[in-house]
């Protein structure tokens, strides 16, 4: 006969697994659960719970967690990919919600059970840290914005080159800034559609008209996309003819689901 679970400790036992932070987080209903979540105890969460007690600053702050919560936290954790930003991510996760739980962190639970790892790495580098207190946003302020300086990098780069239309470097110019461009919200330009006349080449008659850019995919943003942590957006403005842009910008939930993911110093 298999002995009776009694405390967070044995629950997610094993060589270097948390002990304190399990028995703070299971509280009495470490008992009540323990044979119900012994099929998914293994590895990964005892990787889980080590991380996040190696990551709790102030022990004190920590709360029980409800034990639905608990349950399907475990399981989720149970079967996600041994990979050390997902490890991280699970991690804080935990303790932010012990630190204060809400109905919320049950929706980022479940966004981080469907998020393979190379996913959220591309949501790691878009929503780099440090990550400042959310500040006012709207996806017009955004819109705005790359629009106002996409156009006054365009009408700088004609001007600086003496060029009344793009040339071939010219466009490639202006593609590479754009691609460079920081925004306080967390955003990225994936490609530009820049119309531009190729330079004359001696005894090969009339230029034809081409175009640069569009060349960067937002397929890599799928799958953020879909969970909507994700948005894409275009802006297109005249410069003597019309340039397109398109990218890709956080969502508030994607800040938020990062936030609570993160070091609280991150």
């Amino acid at each position: 006969m298999v002995d009776p679970v009694t405390t967070g400790a044995l629950i997610v036992g094993g060589a270097g697994a948390a002990t304190w932070l399990a028995d703070k987080v299971f509280g009495p209903s470490a008992e009540a659960l323990g044979e119900a979540l012994r099929v998914y105890l293994g590895d990964r969460v005892s990787k889980v719970f080590s991380r996040a007690e190696t990551l709790a600053d102030d022990p004190e702050t920590l709360q029980q967690l409800p034990p639905g919560f608990l349950f399907k936290f475990i399981q989720s954790a149970s079967f996600s990919e041994d990979d050390e930003i997902i490890t991280e991510m699970w991690a804080n996760l935990l303790l932010s919600s012990s630190r204060g739980f809400q109905q919320r962190h049950v929706l980022y639970l479940d966004i981080l059970d469907k998020l393979a790892a190379e996913d959220a790495k591309i949501l790691d580098d878009l929503i780099s840290p440090p990550l400042n207190p959310i500040q006012s946003h709207s996806v017009q302020m955004l819109l705005e914005y790359v629009r106002i300086r996409g156009l006054t990098t365009a009408e700088r780069i004609l001007s600086e080159r003496g060029l009344t239309h793009f040339d071939g470097v010219a466009a490639n110019e202006f593609n590479d800034e754009m691609w460079a461009l920081k925004h306080h919200w967390p955003s990225r330009i994936l490609g530009s559609l820049v119309p531009y006349t190729p330079l004359m080449v001696e005894g090969h008659g009339s230029a034809t008209s081409s175009s640069s850019g569009l060349a960067n995919s937002n397929a890599p943003y799928d799958a953020l996309i879909r969970q909507r942590l994700v948005q894409t957006f275009e802006v297109s403005f005249i410069c003597g003819f019309q340039i397109e842009l398109e990218g890709v910008m956080a969502t508030a939930l994607g800040v938020e689901f990062i936030r609570n993911c993160r070091r609280v110093n991150q």
